[in-house]
């Protein structure tokens, strides 16, 4: 695919193995699963703290290992640098992401984040060294367990599975929000997807070692520790319908007659499930619910045909637009970026083009929007 430009809906192959950290993700909308899975390239850009996430989880997930010894200070810091440049470096080579470099400066908690997690892997390397003798002895104790069913379909890593007098503990790390946050006042609930992803690693610890964890963790970047219920019964019943979702998955992949056809049938748009996909430029199906609907909510994106480009008095470029939601009103899209790394489908758009511009600031009931940091062009097909 040329950068700015989509002319096809990506490949569509079946789900190979279905993790506990997707299942409901999977349940929401399959089709961004599915492409997610197949590794087609995000098509908008990651937040710079999701991007900061994966390096934590990676640093974590080596103090883990033990790979950082048991006296790791100065090795952590050393990885912590290496990492963040290796992502840096990704970043730089993606002209959707470019701009977002370096994350020091575009994550604002940058420094106190990295201060939680030197701790948190501090903790986790210490106890490497004792979590690999006691897994010498008791198999499924440790960090980075594995854990699948018999058929090899459902299936993940635990971030670690710690000893305790009454039964091994399912811990599992999280660097982001950990507690729902539309909750009412007074009222603490860990999200529902997290405390769904543990109960399915319950039910796959059981079945891998025919032992049950005593308790279930979701463990912050502060140590803190949030307590996930959990029945044996509702476990395996998660389990059980992980597996139902995952055939039923693949027998419509496979009953479909084309591409399109599948990417229709496997879609499930809506304000909240597109809002968090990166891959609704190419989704035909998003950009049909959207023109249709009358729900709020739906991303802060812009479709139309080009009426005019326009270089401003500051160098920019302005974007009028004719949507299919405001035939009458011409809407505007200002500030954009001229520069080839930023924004290239500037190059080639012209009058008449189909246009799509994903994550732009402004009101949704209005027709002024500007560029925002995450905001991508694209020069799109006709449906």
């Amino acid at each position: 695919m040329n950068p700015g430009k989509i002319t096809s809906v990506s490949r569509i192959s079946p789900l190979k193995r279905l993790s506990p950290s997707r299942f409901l993700a999977v349940k929401e909308c399959a089709l961004r699963e599915v492409w997610a899975a197949d590794g087609a390239p995000s098509l908008l850009p990651s937040s710079p703290r999701a991007r900061l996430g994966t390096v934590i989880h990676s640093l974590l997930e080596l103090a883990g290992n033990g790979q950082l010894g048991t006296s790791p200070e100065g090795q952590i810091d050393k990885t912590w640098g290496r990492l963040v440049s290796k992502c840096e470096a990704q970043m730089s080579n993606s002209w959707l992401e470019r701009s977002l470099v370096p994350l020091s400066k575009t994550v604002p908690d940058f420094e106190v984040r990295r201060l939680r997690a030197r701790r948190i892997a501090l903790h986790m390397a210490a106890g490497a060294g004792a979590s690999v003798e006691a897994s010498q002895e008791v198999r499924g104790i440790g960090f980075e367990v594995w854990v699948e069913t018999a058929d090899h379909l459902v299936g993940g890593r635990i971030d670690e599975m710690q000893p305790s007098a009454d039964g091994p503990k399912l811990r599992d790390y999280k660097t982001g929000q950990i507690l729902e946050a539309d909750t009412p006042e007074g009222i603490s609930t860990i999200k529902i997807s997290y405390q769904t992803q543990l109960r399915l690693y319950a039910a796959l610890y059981a079945c891998k070692f025919g032992q049950w964890p005593s308790r279930l963790e979701v463990v912050d970047l502060d140590g803190r520790e949030f307590e996930v219920p959990f029945e044996i019964a509702s476990c395996e019943a998660l389990l059980e319908e992980a597996s139902r979702v995952l055939a039923t998955i693949n027998e419509k992949i496979q009953n479909s007659r084309s591409t399109q056809e599948a990417a229709n049938i496997l879609a499930t748009p809506g304000p909240s499930n597109c809002s968090a996909c990166s891959y609704r430029p190419e989704c035909p199906a998003y950009r049909t619910a959207r023109q249709r609907s009358s729900l709020t909510g739906w991303p802060a994106d812009v479709f139309g045909i080009v009426q005019y480009v326009r270089t401003l008095a500051n160098g920019r470029i302005s974007l009028g637009i004719n949507t299919p939601t405001s035939p009458t009103t011409l809407t505007r899209v200002r500030n954009l970026e001229p520069t080839e790394t930023r924004h290239p489908a500037l190059n080639f758009l012209k009058e008449g083009d189909l246009v799509g511009i994903f994550n732009v600031r402004g009101d949704q009931q209005g027709s002024d929007f500007s560029e925002s940091s995450m905001t991508a062009v694209y020069s799109l097909e006709s449906t």
